[in-house]
Parts: structure tokens; sequence; C-alpha cells
């Protein structure tokens, strides 16, 4: 038998790496295949890897940002949906504290939403009303709601997910809207 000492030292330099170190604590952990470890290892590349590897430098008042792709359509489930990771500014330093100095703190926020709704939009995501609410500027729906139908007014259209699709109730906020339970009609 003739033994290849170049192919054994190219399978122990490749068993020296981190995928390798990897997909072997699946097999051993959890009884997998190597074909499964190694899908295993290419999703948490694709999911983790953007973030981990990334050459963003995030300025003061940046953060990673989780939100829907724009490639997903108005029929496709939030919990099935593609989701990409972009760079959204939540405190813009100098520039926030003019729009705040000149319209104050609701001028400010209106402001902030124009600014991630369209950020997030040329790095390939939409965000939608919950994301900007709950998860970036911590307010209400309804707040978000009321300054996209001035910000609207003032001929802006922030790009969200209910814009874009052509879905949700922020898309129709100029219309009027008969209360259920009421009759009243609300703006």
């Amino acid at each position: 038998m003739i033994i290849d000492r170049k192919a054994m030292l190219q399978g122990r330099l490749a068993a020296k790496d981190l995928d390798h170190q990897f997909r072997n604590r699946i097999e051993q952990g959890m009884g997998c295949s190597p074909f499964v470890s190694e899908a295993i290892a290419t999703v948490v590349h694709d999911v983790y890897l953007p973030i981990l590897d990334s050459q963003t430098n995030l300025k003061t008042g940046q953060m990673l940002f989780q939100c829907l792709s724009k490639r997903n359509g108005s029929t496709t489930r939030i919990v099935d949906a593609e989701q990409v990771t972009v760079v959204l500014t939540i405190d813009g330093g100098r520039v926030d504290q003019d729009v705040r100095k000149q319209k104050g703190i609701d001028g400010l926020r209106r402001f902030r939403i124009c600014r991630v709704c369209s950020e997030a939009y040329n790095q390939g995501g939409l965000l939608t009303v919950e994301d900007v609410a709950y998860r970036l500027l911590n307010v209400g729906e309804r707040t978000i709601v009321r300054d996209l139908s001035l910000i609207r007014k003032e001929g802006e259209n922030p790009p969200l997910r209910s814009t874009i699709k052509d879905m949700g109730r922020t898309n129709q906020s100029n219309k009027p809207r008969v209360m259920a339970r009421t009759g009243i009609q609300s703006m």
C-alpha cells in the first residue's frame, strides 16, 4: 500500500479549521450525518457570517437591524419571510439636534422615521410599522401611523413594507375609515 503523505497532510490541515470543528461537534453531539452537519454549517454561514464578518464600521448612533427583505411578496407571512441585516442611524448627532431645535421632538421623530425607512430600503430591506414603533423608536403604532399621515401630507412617502407592497392600514392612512362599532368616520 502506497501512502499518499500529501493527501494525508491536506486532510489534517482541513480538519484544523473552525468549520470542521463545528461540523464535528454537530455530528458527535447530535448524532447527525456529515451531510446534515454540512447543511447546518452552510445555514449558519448564511445567517451569521454577514454580521460576524462584517467590514461595516458602525458610526456612533448606528445599529445593525434585522428586517424583512424587499424580495418578499405581499402575501409572504412575516414568520416565513426572508430577512436581511441593515445598518440604521438611530441618532444622527448634530443633524438630529438641528432638526429637534427647528421642529421639536415630534418633528425629530418624523425625520427619524423617514431616515430609517430609507436606509433600510436602500440596503434591500423593508421596515414595518411594528419595527419602527416597538423595536426602533419605542412608541405606539398609533403614534407612527399618525406621524406617517403628517409626513405624507408634507409630500414624503417613507418606504415601508405596507406602502411598497401595497398592503396594510398605513397605506390607507389618508383615507377615512368607518369605525365598526360606532359608525363614526375617523381619519
